[in-house]
């Protein structure tokens, strides 16, 4: 019985010390991979950290600095895609124009997300701001709610921008 207790110690503490280890190298990976989510998405900062800002849109949202001069937001922001969610990381500069879009994670058809992912497909973003209508960016052939959910994300981003206020973090306006 002594063996068997041992045994069930060892295993408890020697599980609990994996699962230390394994969920900080998740964290860690989650952080470079927003990292270089923001740095996709906002090419004028160098530097990004978390903000305690929050939006009921929002899954997280990033400032981004040149320096220590603030240009923008990175915002994560969830979409309804063909196949599921599909999530998004927005840039939004401090003037509230987009400064670039990427899709982290779908589940719908990985040739369309792809092209969706694309470069030549998410410029029609840049710059933009206030409402995006679907009609005034060129879809995807045979794609339609992908490049819908894209268009849905980069509103929803905006919005989350136009609605934080940025001194205290909290919703100005909206849900």
């Amino acid at each position: 019985r002594r063996w068997a207790a041992a045994v069930v110690v060892f295993a408890v503490v020697f599980l609990t010390v994996v699962s230390m280890v394994t969920q900080g190298l998740v964290n860690r990976h989650e952080v470079t991979a927003r990292e270089l989510a923001c740095a996709r998405v906002m090419p004028g900062a160098s530097a990004f950290s978390e903000t305690p800002y929050t939006h009921p849109l929002a899954r997280s949202i990033y400032a981004g600095y040149s320096g220590s001069t603030l240009v923008g937001y990175c915002v994560e922001v969830t979409a309804d895609g063909f196949g599921g969610d599909m999530v998004l990381m927005v840039g939004v500069d401090t003037n509230g124009a987009v400064t670039g879009a990427a899709i982290e994670s779908h589940h719908d058809d990985p040739d369309w997300a792809a092209e969706a992912d694309s470069q030549a497909f998410l410029s029609q973003y840049v710059g933009r701001s206030g409402t995006i209508r679907p009609s005034s960016v060129s879809g995807i052939t045979g794609a339609t709610e992908t490049a819908q959910a894209v268009t849905d994300g980069v509103n929803q981003a905006l919005k989350v921008m136009n609605e934080v206020d940025t001194r205290g973090g909290n919703v100005l306006v909206g849900d």
